[in-house]
């Protein structure tokens, strides 16, 4: 614990303020078999342990952090509270598929609901999403794009099972947004207008970075070059095309570790997630004080808020080491009171 406390004191932010680049994966023309490649390859690293350097998978910390989040609204309420996870980015699934199975593991011990997870993504990989759907009986996914910026009405309500909507309308249920490894993709516009609609339409909301803008992190993410060809070993012997895009030429090593490296340089800090926070509360509690002024009600809202009092947000931002010495996963959870 010394030594990562006295390596962390040396881990210098890269920049005072965040660089919006660019992710190779992003771009339109970038072909579907090397974008699901990248992804499956994430993937990979979100289930399974460095053996020394990681105490258990990237995974199994976001199962822990998501598992704590929604004992705290179910604590609120005198009968059981049903909940969804929806997913924006979904990629290949990235930790859905474990955090799913451990969250609900513990749920069952205890006693509790199980948590649906629904991914989406403005690229659906239906190819990666079905084996998944048809492994869980609560993982769901919807088929046609969602913008996480932009997101329908219905994404934020519904648990979709077969190309179609099955809304939940009850008052117990509530709903959780969840970005992992996305979130750094929005500009400052973007993701200010993601944490007014989550506000507007959700209960919750986790964004879960395994990168910081350190020197650490852009180092680690230079590193994951020869890291992919490791990976791809491990995991993907029998796959044509990771083999043939890794040793045949290096287009997924060096895609992979040029947008870890985009994403180490946009990452917010928890400073900066927190004004993007309570700028966006600001402003919901200004609109709906001008609500109130104009004798509408806020019974409408979500379903369950009859009485006209503004609904604040709790905020916690979480810090914990993933991989030694300085690999720091940071996640900011948000919460509606009640």
């Amino acid at each position: 614990m010394v030594i990562t406390w006295l390596l962390d004191e040396l881990n210098f932010p890269l920049s005072p303020w965040r660089i919006q680049l660019f992710e190779i994966a992003d771009l339109f023309f970038i072909p579907p078999v090397l974008r699901q490649c990248s992804q499956s390859i994430l993937a990979w690293q979100w289930a399974n342990k460095i053996p020394l350097l990681q105490s258990q998978a990237p995974a199994d910390h976001v199962a822990d952090i998501l598992s704590g989040l929604l004992s705290g609204p179910e604590r609120d309420e005198p009968d059981p509270c049903s909940f969804t996870i929806l997913d924006f980015c979904s990629g290949s699934g990235g930790p859905v598929p474990w955090v799913e199975r451990s969250v609900n593991n513990r749920r069952r011990l205890q006693g509790k609901l199980p948590v649906n997870f629904v991914l989406s993504d403005l690229h659906p990989n239906l190819d990666d999403w079905i084996p998944l759907v048809e492994s869980s009986g609560h993982i769901k996914f919807l088929p046609q794009p969602v913008d996480a910026v932009k997101p329908s009405h219905a994404a934020s309500d519904a648990v979709v099972s077969h190309s179609r909507f099955d809304c939940v309308p009850s008052a117990k249920h509530k709903v959780i947004h969840l970005y992992c490894l996305s979130f750094n993709h929005f500009t400052d516009d973007q993701a200010r207008t993601i944490m007014n609609n989550t506000m507007k339409t959700a209960d919750g909301i986790a964004i879960v970075e395994l990168q910081e803008r350190r020197v650490a992190s852009a180092m680690a993410a230079i590193l994951r070059f020869w890291l992919v060809y490791v990976i791809v070993l491990l995991g993907f012997l029998q796959s044509p095309s990771h083999m043939l895009l890794t040793f045949g030429a290096p287009a997924l090593p060096a895609m992979i570790a040029f947008d870890a490296l985009v994403r180490c340089l946009g990452c917010r800090t928890i400073d900066e997630l927190w004004r993007l926070a309570l700028v966006a509360q600001a402003q919901r509690s200004k609109a709906n004080s001008d609500t109130k002024r104009n004798e509408f009600r806020s019974s409408a809202l979500n379903g369950y808020a009859s009485d006209g009092i503004t609904r604040d947000w709790t905020f916690l931002p979480v810090r914990r080491l993933h991989t030694f010495p300085l690999g720091h996963l940071t996640c900011f959870l948000g919460v509606k009171g009640r």
